[in-house]
Order: structure tokens, then sequence, then C-alpha cells
């Protein structure tokens, strides 16, 4: 098909030609390399002993949360089965809306009581 769009620049179809297209492909790889080498060369590489150190407190965290939660183990499995209650999570009012008066209920955090009664199914 030859000839003028009559819709002309407001037109939603491209009427470019295959030459046309390919190098617009061209420009847009030439553009984007450099834009990913500049990213690539600001950060530095992490040390791989920083990151040991923060993944093994993490994981010393993780531990000792799991066995405060689970009455002194870290195995939900094996944990005290004579108290069955579900996690449920703690919500907090995030800082800056703590000093906001009378906020909506909407905006309030839930009390933890009222998730207890909760009967919870499994989605998915």
């Amino acid at each position: 098909m030859e000839g003028e769009c009559k819709f002309g620049s407001s037109c939603i179809y491209t009427h470019y030609t295959p030459e046309e297209l390919q190098q617009l492909v061209r420009q847009a790889k030439g553009s984007a390399l450099p834009k990913k080498l500049k990213t690539d060369e600001s950060k530095p590489a992490p040390k791989l002993d920083d990151w040991l150190k923060k993944w093994k407190k993490k994981q010393q965290k993780s531990k000792e949360t799991a066995a405060t939660t689970f009455g002194g183990t870290t195995d939900p499995v094996c944990s005290n089965t004579s108290r069955i209650e579900p996690l449920l999570p703690e919500y907090h009012l995030p800082i800056c809306l703590q000093c906001v008066p009378n906020l909506p209920p909407s905006l309030l955090p839930p009390p933890p009581d009222v998730l207890n009664g909760l009967m919870l199914e499994e989605w998915g």
C-alpha cells in the first residue's frame, strides 16, 4: 500500500518503511549500550566478605526471632503444639502519620485482637 495516510501525524499506526524501522532499531540499540555501561561502572562490586557478614547477621536474627516465636525451637513443626495460634503480623502506624490528628479508620492499623477471630483460608 502506497500513498499518504489521511490521518497524518495523528494516525495511531506507524507507516515506516522496513529500512526506516531497521534504522530506528540500530539507533535504539546504540543509545542503550552506553547507558548500561555507565551504570555498571558507577556501582562498585560488593565485597564477598561484607555480603557474608550481612547475611550471617540476618540469619542469626531470623533464628532468634523464630526461637522466641515458636517457644524455644527454631523449627515451627517441632514447636510447642499445646499453643497453636497463627502467626499474625503486627501493624504499626508509620512515623509520618503519627503526628496527624483524627486519622480515618481506614488509615489506622487494626488492633491485634481483631485478627485473632478470623478464619483464614488458603488462597491460590
